[in-house]
């Protein structure tokens, strides 16, 4: 298919940098939506009695609606979106990008990518899975973000290994 795409002059898509940065925008609107959400849901509720505004009823169910469609209709597009920044392959002596062969993997830009990719897809699977285990009822969402930020600095900080370098931790 892609051949009769270039035979048209139609290019074969858009940049993968595009595609990816797409993706990376769509997880963080993600993010926003439910911690959006969340928000408006408890605004909603608390402060429902004879102040019946119609804002927060339609911020909840705009991003209660963007959270299902992310983490259930569009959770494939944008995962393999992600994870095209990890997919090389070793082309003579060097690993390039499948979707782009002019990029060499793990140098330069493709690096700081590639591992932006990787925690964004963690982030995205992991907010995904808490939408699809309350069945996409995202008010029964609690996400404590002081611990998870301590969580993740516990997990980076790798047992009192700090001062030492990748490299070192590593040969260890």
């Amino acid at each position: 298919r892609i051949q009769i795409i270039q035979d048209l002059g139609l290019g074969s898509g858009p940049p993968v940098e595009w595609v990816i940065g797409g993706a990376w925008l769509a997880v963080a609107l993600f993010g926003v939506a439910v911690l959006g959400a969340q928000q408006a849901h408890n605004y909603k509720f608390r402060w429902g009695g004879k102040d019946d505004s119609k804002g927060p009823k339609l911020l909840w169910f705009t991003c209660r609606i963007g959270c299902k469609l992310m983490s259930e209709l569009l959770f494939v597009t944008v995962f393999v979106s992600l994870i095209q920044a990890l997919d090389c392959r070793q082309i003579a002596s060097e690993y390039r990008l499948d979707a782009d062969p002019t990029v060499i993997c793990w140098r330069g830009f493709h690096l700081f990518q590639a591992v932006m990719s990787g925690v964004v897809t963690l982030f995205y699977a992991y907010l995904s899975l808490r939408v699809l285990r309350v069945g996409g009822d995202i008010e029964h969402i609690f996400v404590d973000w002081s611990v998870t930020v301590a969580k993740l600095g516990s997990i980076l900080y790798l047992n009192g290994n700090s001062g030492k370098t990748l490299g070192q931790m590593l040969s260890n």
